[in-house]
Parts: C-alpha cells; sequence; structure tokens
C-alpha cells in the first residue's frame, strides 16, 4: 500500500500531542470470502477474526491494534503488514493478496467494538490523527474541525468559508446536533481533490 511507501521519508521527529494516544484497530484485507458467500470474492475483517486461522497454522497472532501518539509510531503498521505478508505463504495459495487494511480517514475500519478510541487529552485527537496524514491515512487528509464536550475548534473550515460553522452544520448532521455530554470526540475531515467534502467521525474514549 502506498502509505508505507512513504514511511520511510515521513518519519519525522514529531512529540506525543498533550498526553493523547489513539488505539487504532488492525484489519486484514483482501482475505477469502467464506464458501457460502457466492458474490464476494475477499473481504476485509478484524486481525482478531483470523488469529484463530493463525494459531491453527502455528504462527504469532496478529496484534488486534496498535496504539498510536505521534508519526513514529505508524512503523508499527508496515511491521504487522510485514507478519501479515508473511504469514500468507503458510495460511495457504488462497491467502496470497493478504494485506493489513489501510484507512484514509479515521473509523473507516470498524466491526463492533474494534474501532479506533483514544485515551488521554480529547483536546489532542486531531493532532495525533494530522500527525498519521500520509503514513496511515490519506496523504490529502486534512481537519475541518472538532468538538469535544463543550468545546469546538475550527481548523480549516476557519479558512475555507465566511460562515464555517454554518457550512459544517449544513454538511454533517452530528456537527449540527453535538451536545457533547459523554467522553467522544467529534472530528471533522476532508480528503477529496476539492477539499470541500465533509465526512465526520466519533472517536470514542477507550474503555480501558
Amino acid at each position: 500500500m502506498k502509505q508505507f511507501m512513504l514511511l520511510a521519508c515521513c518519519l519525522v521527529g514529531v512529540g506525543a500531542y498533550a498526553g493523547t494516544t489513539l488505539r487504532v484497530p488492525i484489519f486484514v484485507e483482501n482475505v477469502p470470502a467464506a464458501k457460502t458467500a457466492k458474490k464476494q470474492r475477499s473481504r476485509t475483517i478484524p486481525a482478531r477474526w483470523l488469529n484463530a486461522k493463525m494459531k491453527k497454522a502455528g504462527l504469532d497472532p496478529i496484534p488486534e491494534y496498535v496504539e498510536v501518539s505521534d508519526q513514529k509510531d505508524a512503523a508499527q503498521f508496515k511491521k504487522i503488514d510485514n507478519q501479515i505478508q508473511a504469514a500468507a505463504k503458510d495460511l495457504g495459495p488462497e491467502y496470497k493478496d493478504i494485506a493489513i487494511g489501510g484507512e484514509t480517514a479515521p473509523q473507516q475500519n470498524q466491526a463492533g467494538d474494534m474501532k479506533t478510541c483514544f485515551t488521554g487529552r480529547g483536546d489532542g485527537v486531531s493532532d495525533v490523527v494530522l500527525s498519521l496524514t500520509d503514513v496511515w491515512y490519506s496523504e490529502q487528509l486534512g481537519v475541518w474541525g472538532w468538538k469535544y464536550k463543550k468545546t469546538s475548534k475550527l481548523l480549516d473550515a476557519a479558512a475555507n468559508d465566511e460562515d464555517p460553522d454554518k457550512y459544517l452544520s449544513e454538511n454533517s448532521k452530528l456537527w449540527k446536533a453535538w451536545r457533547g455530554d459523554d467522553d467522544s470526540v467529534l472530528i471533522l475531515t476532508h480528503e477529496g481533490d476539492g477539499g470541500d467534502d465533509v465526512a465526520d467521525a466519533i472517536i470514542p474514549r477507550c474503555d480501558d
């Protein structure tokens, strides 16, 4: 995947962001679909679902998630991808194309309780997300703004619209209706060529 091709050139020294850590779940793509799924040739699944097969083949389990505080921690993704691709040889020919399932934006990979969450300070979540641009998330990823509890901060939005809060409210129901009653962070991103698309994601605090 292109994210990993860029790791060597882009891992620059960056400090941790206000004690904030993202816990990012590991997914595996191009996993053969069940034989009963006639129309589906492959799928992207949490590493947790593949680990039973890994254990049966005598292989070390794939980490279920990684903890990332800054850009340096992104090297873990490459290490896990290497592990997955090495395991493909022992899992059988139908697994030859498996690889770590990347994301272009937060929360694209989620299944049940397997989703990105955070520990530490909620107001540092967007900084950690931005530190992963071009190494885990898309190189075009930008952050419009974020909300945490009763705090709201505009980033890219402030420079792109005369009334940025109105623009985001018109394009995200979550942004408009946000109450800030729990300990989650709402983050709005864009990654399109025009830079005017709006995608929202809620990143909850990790349970433990």
